[in-house]
């Protein structure tokens, strides 16, 4: 579900954790509370991805919350597919270009577009 997200909101690679969260929170949208908890659910959720990539020893405590972790992946990967299925503008930008969706991300970042 990570690669699936990343494949849809990275462009590049520099500062990919945190490119990619911000991007899932702020397309999700909500109150900032609910964009933050998006945020750092993505960061964690990731970066348990990159330890199972990369072949890195996981914690038991970390191994212990995968699946609630894999639900709460899903429910966010399910959300933003629906919110893209549903709007032709945003299933266009999607199936363009790198640039497209940087640009709609920079504007999204500073509130000149709307998910």
């Amino acid at each position: 579900m990570c690669s699936a997200l990343e494949s849809l909101f990275s462009t590049d690679t520099s500062e990919l954790t945190h490119r990619l969260s911000e991007r899932v929170a702020m397309f999700l949208g909500g109150d900032g509370e609910a964009m933050e908890k998006s945020y750092q659910m993505m960061k964690k959720c990731y970066a348990v991805r990159s330890q199972i990539t990369h072949g890195s020893h996981i914690k038991d405590s970390v191994a212990e919350q995968i699946p609630d972790m894999s639900f709460d992946m899903m429910v966010m990967l399910r959300e933003i597919a629906l919110k893209i299925i549903d709007s032709p503008e945003l299933s266009k930008l999607f199936d363009g270009d790198n640039d497209g969706i940087e640009a709609y991300f920079r504007r999204l970042l500073f509130g000149i577009a709307r998910t």
